[in-house]
């Protein structure tokens, strides 16, 4: 029988235990992005379907707007990720 590696505790947690603590959570978004989603299902860019909810102007910059629909537009993966390089 093969002997196992002796166990070792993980060191304590030093930051968020979220992993991307960046990311927007709470049923406010949740329900405000799957109506964007519903009302704007394609890709303002490309035109390809926008699985992915941008804030026009940056929640750093604007807070307030987090959850303002008008400040909201949908993008594909690829057009989110590409937008996100060029700002």
């Amino acid at each position: 029988m093969a002997s196992r590696p002796p166990f070792k505790h993980a060191p304590p947690f030093t930051k968020s235990m979220d992993p991307k603590p960046h990311r927007l959570k709470g049923n406010a978004w949740t329900m405000l992005r799957r109506r964007h989603i519903m009302h704007y299902p394609w890709c303002d860019a490309c035109g390809a379907i926008g699985a992915e909810v941008h804030h026009i102007v940056p929640r750093a910059i604007d807070p307030a707007r987090t959850l303002d629909p008008s400040n909201l537009r949908s993008l594909c993966k690829a057009c989110h990720v590409s937008m996100h390089k060029h700002s």
